[in-house]
């Protein structure tokens, strides 16, 4: 058995791919390697503005280093919510995984925010338009009964 076991762990090793992948808790589910890099480089940037007196070539790379690590992680961010509410609106999903992401939303929060919306053939993620669906929603369901007397006549 312990022959069988080293030639299968042997076959493993050398014939499936496999690389050792940290992963740190910390940083949101949207921070991928990309990013962390872009990081990386723009507070080295940062460094190197400080060290060399504040000069404007330096702070012009760090500006254009931040812009564009902003715009990484806004765009990471959106499609990440965006493959959350595709989960979440497809019916194949188990109900442990649709559990499994509405509690990332809610992520240990005291006031849980709700999820992206999908109205109007738009992903709607901005909390007063979220409210504003809501209200026209079951402002529509809540309709005014309208009785009409009955007279009898004697």
């Amino acid at each position: 058995m312990n022959l069988l076991n080293r030639k299968l762990l042997n076959i493993f090793k050398n014939f499936i791919p496999n690389k050792i992948v940290t992963v740190d808790d910390s940083n949101p589910p949207w921070v991928n390697e990309q990013i962390k890099s872009l990081i990386r480089m723009k507070n080295q940037m940062f460094r190197l503005y400080v060290q060399n007196g504040k000069k404007q070539n330096d702070y012009i790379l760090l500006q254009n280093a931040n812009h564009q690590l902003s715009d990484l992680l806004n765009l990471s961010k959106k499609k990440y919510f965006e493959r959350l509410t595709l989960k979440l609106s497809s019916p194949n999903t188990s109900a442990k995984a649709y559990w499994a992401i509405l509690k990332s939303f809610v992520n240990g929060k005291k006031i849980p925010s709700i999820p992206p919306l999908f109205a109007n053939g738009q992903i709607v993620t901005d909390f007063l338009s979220k409210a504003d669906i809501f209200n026209t929603f079951f402002s529509q369901q809540c309709t005014d009964i309208v009785i009409t007397s009955m007279h009898c006549s004697n």
